[in-house]
């Protein structure tokens, strides 16, 4: 399961992503693209965002289904006040927006 990775695996991912699209040249506008967005991320979101990546391209993605998967990742945080579900959903529209 994803949740037994720990965040040096995920940085290993992470690590590699850059060489593939550099070694790939018909990847340079995803390159451009993904760097711009991942780049730009608050670091609270961009393990959500890399975790999107686990998903093939034509998959429909179910927004709970998401965010549950984000919580037991150990992704999402409950602020005082907010539900973890809350947070959840609020980071899933800052990555959709």
């Amino acid at each position: 399961m994803l949740a037994t990775r720990v965040v040096s695996e995920w940085k290993s991912i992470y690590d590699q992503i850059p060489s593939e699209l550099e070694s790939n040249p018909s990847l340079e506008p995803m390159r451009r693209m993904v760097t711009l967005s991942y780049n730009h991320l608050p670091s609270h979101l961009k393990s959500c965002f890399l975790y999107l990546s686990i998903f093939t391209e034509d998959f429909e993605i179910e927004r709970r289904r998401l965010v549950e998967r984000w919580i037991a990742e150990g992704f999402i945080i409950a602020r005082s006040g907010v539900s973890v579900e809350d947070v959840g959903n609020s980071y899933f529209n800052d990555l959709i927006n």
